[in-house]
């Protein structure tokens, strides 16, 4: 059972990122008629732009940090998943605010603060996942090793 789950996480990412890879070249493409969807123009339709096409980079990442989490929560870890949410959360606050208020950045430490903390949540999922702790879960604990 453990090797479906395996095979499963697997072909989810693979679905998962090429979707996502796929959807994100059409925003970065398409960036300035979506965020023109919300009546933007002048200064704030170039920023929003610019959002747009940074975080289209690396929607991957969230792409393979929400696999990674669905797997866990299925799997029982809910606490797990709750803090690699939270840490993410954290991280971009933390990140965000510490730029702007040293001066290092303008308003774009909200964004560019974003995949950081993505990629520190799929860290804390992915090792959770990789190290095995997932399978003494109350729900992964009842499959047998196979």
């Amino acid at each position: 059972m453990i090797d479906r789950v395996r095979r499963g996480l697997r072909d989810t990412l693979v679905m998962s990122l090429a979707t996502t890879v796929a959807m994100s070249a059409l925003l970065f493409i398409f960036a300035g008629h979506v965020v023109g969807f919300f009546g933007l123009s002048g200064d704030s339709l170039e920023i929003g732009i610019s959002i747009v096409r940074f975080l289209a980079m690396f929607f991957w990442i969230f792409a393979a940090y929400q696999t990674f989490n669905g797997l866990l929560q299925g799997a029982g870890d809910t606490l797990l998943v709750s803090s690699a949410t939270l840490s993410a959360l954290v991280i971009r606050v933390i990140l965000g605010y510490s730029a702007v208020h040293l001066g290092l950045l303008g308003p774009e430490a909200a964004w560019i603060s974003t995949p950081i903390g993505w990629a520190v949540a799929i860290c804390i999922s992915g090792t959770r996942y990789f190290t095995g702790g997932w399978k003494k879960k109350a729900v992964a604990g009842k499959f047998k090793r196979t």
